[in-house]
């Protein structure tokens, strides 16, 4: 199959375990050298991809039988598209998302409910129509698919996306979008673009607005 502008040539060759029922996959853009990173979230309906880079053909059994892909903003599109027509597993996007390649099947805002248990939550600031996508559980255990809200290397602190043509359009309105995701009890952070954290999340958010504030003031 060909591969849509939007999708990067390079190949995971790798499916790595977050924790049960998660799995992470990474590649870096030849284009732009950017790290970016997707993920599999098992759930009884089939496995929801988020954000889904290509991956070698030898290690997709790692994603058993997908059932719906998400996207937390348009950019994010990759692979989608073809592991649509590949898994026979419809698209969801935000409502208001333009410079799609292909439409999606299923559209959505903030607080709508999506497969695998995900709740989508209106984030704004690297984007107009940028979310990210809660997985909550009662055991406070949650998992925050972050999309390009917060990012991060290959470890260290959460951070705003630097402003050298990969960054947040309005850097107040992340922020703000950041402060209002302090009530979510999370244990697991999952950016697009960096490392995922699979304890301590809540806690690594509330530094990253501490970092973040602290930088704003510096510079006003």
């Amino acid at each position: 199959m060909t591969s849509h502008p939007a999708e990067p040539r390079m190949k995971a060759t790798r499916i790595d375990e977050i924790s049960p029922g998660l799995v992470h996959w990474t590649v870096r853009d030849e284009r732009t050298g950017v790290r970016c990173d997707s993920y599999g979230l098992m759930a009884r309906e089939g496995s929801v991809l988020v954000d889904p880079l290509s991956a070698a053909d030898g290690v997709l059994g790692a994603l058993g039988n997908v059932g719906a892909i998400c996207l937390t903003t348009a950019s994010h599109q990759r692979a989608a598209w073809r592991y649509r027509r590949l898994f026979d597993a419809p698209v969801w996007a935000p409502k208001h998302a333009t410079g799609l390649d292909e439409p999606a099947d299923g559209w959505f805002g903030h607080g709508d409910h999506l497969p695998g248990g995900l709740r989508a939550l209106h984030a704004p600031g690297p984007t107009e129509e940028s979310y990210v996508l809660l997985r909550e559980r009662s055991d406070a255990a949650g998992i925050l698919f972050l999309g390009d809200l917060l990012v991060r290397g290959d470890d260290g602190p959460f951070e705003l996306p630097t402003t050298d043509g990969n960054g947040s359009a309005d850097p107040q309105r992340a922020l703000a979008s950041l402060r209002a995701l302090l009530d979510v009890e999370v244990e697991t952070l999952c950016p697009s673009h960096g490392a995922p954290l699979a304890t301590g999340g809540s806690e690594a958010l509330r530094r990253a607005l501490a970092d973040e504030e602290a930088r704003a003031h510096r510079r006003y």
